[in-house]
């Protein structure tokens, strides 16, 4: 999908739009009163041309296209018929529940092996170290940058631990965290600043720094100092090569953490605690976060 003129001739390009789809219809069922938040003089009523929904000509709105139904299908996970709209909030969340969480064990029994909705073994680290009791800690890397900056869509990849300098190497590297692709389409280097965001999931690799014994827990006295020494980035073109950080004089990283209470019930999910930025463990590394002010300010 990297190259607009061409992403529609590709299967991947329907298969990712629907899965899209998806996982906006699941969260609509489980968040049925969040929806459009109007801006720019736009709102749930404005127009969505060219898409019309009868032969008298009238276009789609946010509001009429607001669910699956009017277009006569649904997905496995959101049943919405014979049902009351409390009903299928409770069922989604479940079916959810069952799909990502491998056991409905609670952060209580830290000493039995399970996994946690995203999916990834947590074993004893969820209570090792200073968490309360049934609760641990969430870890993410989060970045900004200008996507038009190198004129064309780019990778930021990120490793914790040591890696190979070949760059064709990165995406496939054991010590891979994850990786933000920014999707821009050729010669952009003349276009307006635009900033984009992103956000790369910690924990999975954490844990298993955790379970080899790297870090004693997952709190921020063992995390942070491991980071500083082992989280690294690099910039790679869709083409495959390498570039400076230096050159993506626009990006900023920076870790935050939050503190999670694992679900219960079998149509409970996570609840999250405030996000606590943490700047200075990227601090002093090129694209890290070297601004004076805090993220978020």
């Amino acid at each position: 999908m990297t190259f607009v003129p061409y992403a529609g001739f590709d299967p991947i390009f329907w298969l990712h739009h629907m899965n899209v789809d998806r996982l906006f219809a699941i969260f609509q069922a489980i968040c049925p009163n969040t929806y459009v938040v109007p801006q720019n003089g736009e709102d749930v009523n404005t127009p969505l041309t060219p898409f019309r929904r009868n032969n008298a000509g009238a276009i789609y709105t946010s509001v009429t296209a607001r669910g699956t139904r009017p277009f006569g299908y649904s997905y496995p996970e959101v049943v919405d018929w014979g049902f009351t709209a409390a009903q299928v909030t409770r069922n989604t969340r479940a079916r959810v529940r069952s799909l990502y969480c491998s056991s409905s064990s609670t952060a209580s029994n830290a000493g039995a092996e399970r996994r946690d909705v995203e999916g990834y073994t947590v074993s004893n680290a969820l209570k090792a170290g200073g968490s309360p009791a049934g609760k641990y800690r969430e870890w993410y890397i989060n970045l900004q940058v200008d996507k038009n900056e190198l004129g064309t869509g780019f990778f930021v990849h990120f490793f914790l631990g040591n890696f190979a300098d070949n760059p064709q190497t990165w995406s496939f590297d054991a010590t891979l965290v994850g990786t933000h692709g920014v999707f821009t389409p050729n010669n952009t280097v003349e276009a307006p600043t635009a900033i984009v965001y992103a956000q790369i999931p910690l924990t999975r690799k954490l844990i298993d720094s955790f379970n080899r014994g790297s870090i004693a827990n997952l709190e921020l006295a063992a995390v942070g100092p491991y980071l500083r020494q082992n989280l690294a980035w690099r910039v790679q073109k869709y083409d495959d090569r390498g570039v400076p950080t230096a050159q993506l004089s626009t990006l900023k990283i920076y870790i935050v953490d939050a503190e999670v209470t694992p679900g219960s019930g079998p149509d409970d999910l996570p609840t999250y605690g405030t996000y606590t930025p943490h700047a200075d463990i990227t601090r002093g590394k090129q694209g890290g976060w070297n601004d004076d002010r805090p993220p978020g300010q």
